[in-house]
């Protein structure tokens, strides 16, 4: 099966956005399972048209950005899969959330390819997420932008509906968000969670030793670990208030923090002026392909977020890794975390919660090594990438096999070539 996925992929920022990384995960899963995967995508900053890494080709659209959904991307991603259809035809087109709406409808249309949008939040996370932002003149403008673009947005998922054979939602809060805002039935979507590579990310004594010393921890220290992009909604200030309470209890507890953004001055500042000092450490851009040392020199993971998260692939990395959790209550968090068993649930921006939370593990070793454990199991048993991945592939299969039991005659392309 040949599958086409148009996904805008974040290059600026320091570890890959979550959307990101797990589409790269179930490309490179597909392409295991025997599958041909095309992955096109915004512009490479090289000037690169293609490549394939790891069995995934990867096509990058000349004159595009990972900015912001534009006509020029769908136009000329459409234009890219019309002409490559012709000689190698595809069977289905896996857009990763509005990867490839411009194009989803024309493309059923013209060229009789079904399609399968894999949903990555809702327009009422983005409208919460940047409302919760909005206390600087740059959250203000993305408010504005969002409200302007917003509504072009859903008319368009709306009128898109009907050319979409099947969806897939992370979470059922996300999926019920969705089916509210466009309009499909409920036996058109699947939940299936965001998987992650157990075997890259897994308990590892002696890589944490090792990640330890180059990171400057001492051994015994107890170590929170922040994954994420620098910006105010993802709400590190949060973690920085937490620690600071957290240190007459716990004075070696450190925390440290993998990732870049526009906040990242205001976070080093907040730091000093809470007299942190060195028990902080700002790591900035880190490849994702580190982002597993990281994980095993921590001993608690935390996302303060204040974000409409949808299902967060870092949070299952450090469920993979062996690290208890400590998360905000937000979107489908709750239902990656079993509070009590793999982490704790507090309300987003209550530092003075976050900070109980993450002092009843900084002071019991046992009881974070016992809740981590479990998280690893609950990583292995419903978040592997083999298990996500499968289901995935179930729904796709049984999308293309009932599109071609329902097709009798060829149809025509908007190139004249008949195609089935």
């Amino acid at each position: 099966m040949r599958i086409w996925m148009p996904l805008r992929i974040t290059l600026a920022h320091g570890i890959r956005g979550g959307m990101e990384r797990q589409s790269d995960t179930l490309a490179r899963g597909l392409v295991d399972l025997g599958h041909a995967v095309t992955v096109v995508t915004t512009a490479h900053p090289g000037g690169e048209r293609v490549e394939m890494v790891d069995g995934v080709e990867i096509l990058y659209v000349p004159g595009s950005t990972w900015r912001r959904y534009q006509s020029s991307w769908w136009r000329n991603s459409y234009r890219l899969l019309a002409h490559r259809h012709i000689y190698t035809p595809y069977d289905l087109i896996l857009s990763q959330s509005a990867g490839g709406l411009g194009y989803l409808a024309q493309a059923r249309r013209d060229l009789a390819l079904p399609s399968v949008v894999i949903f990555h939040g809702s327009s009422r996370g983005e409208i919460i997420t940047a409302w919760r932002g909005a206390r600087s003149p740059r959250g203000i403008y993305r408010l504005m932008r969002l409200g302007w673009r917003l509504p072009r947005l859903l008319t368009l998922w709306r009128g898109t509906a009907p050319s979409v054979a099947h969806w897939i939602a992370p979470s059922a809060s996300v999926g019920d968000e969705n089916r509210r805002e466009i309009g499909f039935p409920a036996e058109r979507l699947t939940i299936i969670p965001n998987g992650v590579d157990i075997d890259t990310f897994r308990p590892d004594p002696a890589r944490r030793s090792a990640a330890r010393a180059r990171l400057g921890l001492p051994e015994a220290a107890p170590v929170v670990v922040a994954a994420t992009r620098l910006e105010a909604e993802k709400g590190v200030q949060v973690a920085l208030a937490a620690l600071a309470q957290t240190r007459a209890a716990a004075p070696d507890a450190r925390l440290v923090v993998a990732g870049d953004g526009g906040y990242a001055e205001s976070l080093r500042r907040r730091a000093a002026d809470l007299g942190l000092g060195g028990a902080v450490s700002f790591l900035g851009f880190v490849p994702h392909a580190e982002l597993p040392d990281i994980l095993a020199a921590g001993d608690v993971f935390v996302m303060p977020s204040l974000c409409h998260e949808a299902f967060p692939v870092s949070i299952l990395e450090a469920l993979a890794a062996g690290l208890p959790v400590v998360a905000s209550r937000v979107g489908g968090v709750p239902a990656a975390i079993t509070p009590g068993a793999t982490g704790y649930l507090v309300t987003p921006g209550d530092a003075s919660a976050l900070a109980a939370a993450l002092l009843s593990l900084l002071a019991a070793p046992g009881r974070r090594r016992a809740m981590g454990a479990l998280g690893r199991r609950t990583a292995e048993a419903r978040y592997s990438r083999a298990a996500t991945t499968q289901a995935v592939e179930d729904v796709v299969r049984a999308v293309v096999a009932r599109d071609v039991a329902g097709q009798a005659t060829p149809r025509q392309s908007s190139a004249g070539v008949g195609v089935w």
